[in-house]
Order: C-alpha cells, then sequence, then structure tokens
C-alpha cells in the first residue's frame, strides 16, 4: 500500500491535540474505542485499532460541524473499521463528545446530504458523492487537498453525478474520477478491490452506494464454516439477520438504494431472498440462540437454504465468483445508470436481478451478449 494517505493521518494525530476522555460505544455486537484529535478547528475521530485496518477499506465519514451543531466552525473526519454506520450512528446521535446535536427527525437527511462517505483503497482515500450535492463536495476535496495536505492523486472519486463530472473535467482534473471498467481484467482487478468485511470474517463486494453483496460463493462457504468453528459461523449468521445497536432492523433487512438493502444476496431476483431465506436464516439464528438447535441441526437448516439459494440463482455460472463479463458490468456500472433505473425498471421489471440490469439492444446479437450499445437499466 502507498504511505501517502496514512502518512497524513498519522501526522494528524500526532500533531493535534488529543481530547483526554475517549468514547466506548458498541457497534456490529463489540465494544469499541474512540479517541478525538483537535487540530485548529477541526476534529478527527479514530477508532483504537485502525490503523492496522487501514488496508482493508477502512471506512471514512468528512461533514462540516455547522451541519452537525449550529454556528460551529471547522471539519469533523472520522476513521473507524467496519461499516460507515460504526461512526455515523453515534456521531449523529451526539454520543461523540460535543460534536454534535441533531434533532432524530433531522439525521437521517443530514447523513443523506452534509455526510460524504469514502474508503481508504490502494492508499487512497476514495470518496463516493451519493447524494451530496457537487458543490459541498468540491468544498470537502479542497479542504482535504489544502488543510490536509494530500495530493491530488491521493484523493480520487469512485461514485460522482454529471454535475461533479464535468466540474472536474472543466479543471482538467477529469484523471481524478475513476473510470468504468470495461474490460475483463479491469473488472477483475475492480471486483477484487471491492471485498470488504463487516464485523466477522465474512467477505463481500462492496458497492460505492454502500451495498454489501453476498454472494452464493461465499454463502456457501459459511456452511462449511458450521463444520470447521460452529461459533464463527454463528457470529457470521449474527451479523446478517441480528439486530445491533442503534439498528431498528437487521442489515438484510435495512434498505438502501434502489430497493436494495445493507446486505444483499447476489444473483436472486428481487423479492426472492425476503419472501424465504431471511425468514429461515431468521429462525435458525432464533434457534440457536434459545439453545433449540445444537450444531448438526443448524448445519442441516443452514443447508437446506443454502441449496434454494443456488436454485434461485438467476444463471447457473453465479454459483461461483467467476462471473460472465456481462455480470461484473452490471455490477460495476449500476452507479452509471441509476438515474434512469426508474423508467427502466418499468419497462424491464422482468429482468430485475442482479445489482444493475442488462437489457440487451437489437444491435446485442443475442441474449445475454454484450455490445457498447447495450443498455443497463
Amino acid at each position: 500500500m502507498k504511505a501517502s494517505v496514512k502518512t497524513v493521518l498519522r501526522c494528524l494525530a500526532r500533531s493535534a491535540t488529543r481530547r483526554p476522555k475517549a468514547v466506548e460505544t458498541r457497534a456490529m455486537g463489540r465494544t469499541r474505542l474512540f479517541h478525538a484529535y483537535d487540530l485548529g478547528a477541526d476534529t478527527f475521530v479514530f477508532e483504537k485499532g485502525v490503523w492496522g485496518d487501514l488496508d482493508a477499506r477502512a471506512s471514512v465519514l468528512i461533514v462540516d460541524k455547522k451541519d452537525l451543531r449550529p454556528g460551529a466552525r471547522g471539519h469533523v473526519m472520522t476513521v473507524t473499521t467496519g461499516n460507515h454506520a460504526v461512526a455515523a450512528l453515534p456521531l449523529l446521535g451526539g454520543s461523540f463528545w460535543d460534536l454534535a446535536h441533531i434533532s432524530s427527525a433531522r439525521r437521517g437527511k443530514v447523513m443523506t446530504e452534509a455526510v460524504l462517505c469514502a474508503n481508504v483503497t490502494d492508499g487512497k482515500l476514495e470518496l463516493s458523492q451519493r447524494d451530496v450535492p457537487c458543490a459541498r463536495l468540491v468544498a470537502f476535496d479542497k479542504w482535504l487537498l489544502g488543510t490536509l495536505g494530500l495530493g491530488l492523486g491521493d484523493v480520487v472519486f469512485l461514485d460522482r453525478n454529471e454535475q461533479t463530472l464535468e466540474h472536474y473535467r472543466a479543471l482538467g482534473q477529469e484523471w481524478r474520477v475513476k473510470p468504468l471498467a470495461w474490460t475483463d481484467a479491469e473488472m477483475s482487478a475492480a471486483l477484487s478491490a471491492s471485498r470488504k468485511r463487516i464485523s466477522c470474517s465474512t467477505r463481500y463486494y462492496h458497492g460505492s452506494r454502500g451495498v454489501h453483496f453476498l454472494s452464493y460463493s461465499d454463502f456457501h462457504r459459511l456452511g462449511e464454516l458450521a463444520a470447521e468453528d460452529f461459533d464463527a459461523f454463528r457470529l457470521a449468521l449474527r451479523e446478517l439477520v441480528s439486530l445491533f445497536e442503534g439498528h431498528t432492523t437487521s442489515f438484510v433487512r435495512q434498505p438502501k438504494y434502489h430497493g436494495h438493502h445493507e446486505i444483499e444476496f447476489f444473483g436472486l431476483k428481487r423479492g426472492i431472498a425476503l419472501e424465504w431465506m431471511v425468514p429461515k436464516l431468521e429462525l435458525l439464528m432464533e434457534g440457536i440462540v434459545l439453545g433449540r438447535v445444537d450444531a448438526d441441526a443448524a448445519r442441516t437448516a443452514f443447508a437446506e437454504i443454502d441449496a434454494y439459494y443456488r436454485a434461485h440463482l438467476m444463471r447457473a455460472e453465479l454459483a461461483d465468483d467467476k462471473a460472465t463479463l456481462a455480470d461484473r458490468m452490471c455490477y460495476e456500472f449500476r452507479q452509471a445508470v441509476e438515474m434512469i433505473a426508474s423508467a427502466a425498471e418499468k419497462l424491464y421489471e422482468d429482468r430485475d436481478s442482479y445489482p444493475a440490469r442488462i437489457v440487451p439492444l437489437p444491435e446485442a446479437s443475442k441474449e445475454g451478449s454484450l455490445s457498447l450499445t447495450t443498455f443497463y437499466a
């Protein structure tokens, strides 16, 4: 990993004034400790132990203090393990020192429109615009480059809208916007780089909009884990269907963008998982917790769910991670086409199967083939 982002963050921690009291929270089933560092009007919050996880897509939040507390000056940056909710919930809920005072009614709006999500990936800070306005994103970028001293090449844009793309194109900085992957090799590399854990050993494909896609292959490995390490299997199942601190729903039920959830079962037609798989997984977890289901019975029950998942995959080849080029493109291009997704859903609802949907035009010679004129919806 290139040391630039890590080096800058460590320098900030050394040169800033550390607040005397740490904050302890519960997130993802375990206790976490946070330290805050003030540098001028800015405050940096680091989870204890995050330095060892910066290479594993550490989660970063950036927000103006005035959006957290009226009249405040400066910025807040948080750096944590796990997903962005690890810092977002205590920050917006007022648990992080005196940084925020927001009514519960406003927290959702602040999170979607005022808080910029990012990840440290391959030594760079990848910004995901999501619903943050272009002007606000540009202001954050100037702060990162100016106050923090990061280089242009250290801060890149993973998810952005057209207005943002045009802004940086006019500056001659379009090269800082990560291009959409086209070739087989590019898509394989992009998918490999998206791999991320939340709180246990399960690895997901992490989309730029925050959705964690669980492939059938990774789901199947949980069954193998049940035979090898039942406690680890229980933790992995808990991550899917149990309620964590500060959440009102499990990750497989927690709504995200365009009908997806925090954790999404990849390759299934929308709705199938919630109709059968999720209730079965919830009952299995309940039985394990209450002691009604032992390890042998849990493995049998999970094998049944595993068989259901495999039988309902939209394409048989999705039973392993060697998906076709078109399938990988669907994943990578999802963000590029969300502006037209709503209209396309009405016409192609029956093709609603992947994180994005591929609809061949007449130029695509046969079903599932791909040409440069393919329309993504």
